[in-house]
């Protein structure tokens, strides 16, 4: 696990897939000590992650709408 951020995340793969990444997600960790640590995704596998964490905090009719703002 990464706990500095990418300086240049399209260097790096998606953890995903393992295609070239487009984006970089954050988050604390558990296994880490409640530290930072870093993801690069590809942009579907980022678009992905998008609609399961709207799906989960808003409901999927909700989420479908936010959704529609990413194409």
């Amino acid at each position: 696990m990464r706990t500095t951020p990418y300086k240049d995340v399209t260097r790096a793969k998606c953890e995903r897939c393992g295609e070239r990444a487009a984006y970089q997600w954050s988050g604390a960790c558990a296994e880490r000590r409640s530290r930072i640590v870093y993801h690069a995704l590809c942009a579907d596998c980022d678009r992905e992650g998008n609609e399961l964490t709207m799906t989960w905090l808003h409901g999927k009719a909700k989420a479908e709408e936010i959704m529609r703002g990413y194409e």
